[in-house]
């Protein structure tokens, strides 16, 4: 595994979520343009961490790569972080769709298997957050052909530490006895 330059990112913990097939087909590859990267995470509470990352995601695939980005399930969030995201899935998947460096943005299988997500999407390299360490060590025992590399941390600021502040001065319970979700 390759180390490259740094993110901010939400503890993605994998690429899937739950059941099923990976929401949004992303199309073969297209000859004659750069590799194509594949990068994920939570991508909850979205702030500038995330896009250095995923700038520094494409730039692994050289010019005219295809970067795709795999954006995590509620149901993800919630089973692995014991808590729901802030912001629902679709929503946090157009936000990311809509950052300059994305070609697509999908949302994870709601089975969480990360290799069937990476079969479908068929990178060239996978580029891998700074605290992605559980799924760094889950696709090095894996012989998929891919140049895996991981990139660091950009800036002082996390979603962790946003959502702490948020909290801080607007307490809300969180968790999953927290009640009927009060997102719109």
């Amino acid at each position: 595994m390759e180390k490259g330059t740094g993110t901010e990112m939400e503890r993605g913990k994998g690429m899937g979520g739950g059941k099923g097939k990976v929401k949004g087909k992303v199309k073969g590859k297209v000859k004659g343009k750069g590799k194509r990267v594949l990068a994920a995470g939570c991508f909850d509470l979205l702030h500038y961490g995330h896009l250095r990352y995923l700038e520094e995601a494409k730039k692994l695939g050289g010019e005219g790569a295809e970067l795709i980005v795999v954006v995590a399930r509620d149901s993800t969030i919630l089973s692995r972080k014991g808590r729901p995201p802030v912001m629902k899935e679709d929503h946090r998947r157009a936000l990311v769709e809509a950052l300059k460096p994305v070609d697509k943005a999908i949302l994870g299988g709601e089975d969480f298997d990360t290799l069937a997500v990476i079969k479908e999407v068929n990178p060239d390299i996978i580029a891998l957050g700074y605290d992605q360490d559980d799924l760094a060590e889950l696709l090095a025992k894996q012989n998929l052909g891919v140049k895996i590399v991981k990139l660091g941390k950009y800036g002082e600021v996390s979603s962790s530490m946003i959502r702490k502040i948020i909290y801080s001065t607007n307490p809300v319970k969180q968790g999953p006895s927290a009640g009927p979700d009060p997102r719109p």
